[in-house]
């Protein structure tokens, strides 16, 4: 059996990209779009499978911060197959608003957050909060923090 599987991405991206200033008052937001096209071809035994899909990526809101101040990001993608073997899907990772308070040391979000800090637990729909505790060390930074709502039905 001869396997053979040619991998084809096409990547654009556009941004907007903040320049460095020494003291800025405010952290600006920053986005991202990208569009992606990834084709594949398996062959083998006499059979043949190929897949093309096209996916659009967008992320937009502000850096996080440690002082304090309003926070919120969406980061949504969709993606279709060019052949329509299936439905297109949307998946909404982000889209939240929160704030942090006490010189950056207590933070609150509400809305779909992805939360990348506890590993692959997932998404969900809620709330969170947020408790950090003195500066960072060669072993980190204590934070302690909590969640509540809902997972969504992926």
């Amino acid at each position: 059996m001869r396997i053979r599987l040619p991998l084809i991405s096409v990547v654009a991206w556009c941004g907007l990209v903040v320049p460095a200033f020494g003291q800025a008052s405010a952290p600006r937001p920053a986005g991202r779009l990208s569009f992606f096209v990834n084709a594949a071809q398996v062959t083998g035994d006499g059979t043949r499978f190929s897949s093309t899909e096209l996916v659009t990526s967008m992320t937009y809101g502000l850096a996080e911060r440690g002082s304090t101040g309003l926070e919120y990001g969406v980061d949504v993608r969709y993606s279709r197959p060019a052949d329509g073997t299936r439905e297109a899907r949307l998946s909404f990772y982000d889209g939240y608003v929160g704030a942090r308070f006490a010189n950056g040391a207590m933070r609150v979000r509400a809305g779909q957050m992805w939360l990348t800090d506890l590993g692959a637990l997932g998404a969900i729909a809620g709330g969170m909060f947020e408790y950090q505790r003195g500066a960072t060390t060669g072993l980190g930074r204590l934070r302690v923090g909590g969640f509540g709502g809902i997972e969504p039905n992926a």
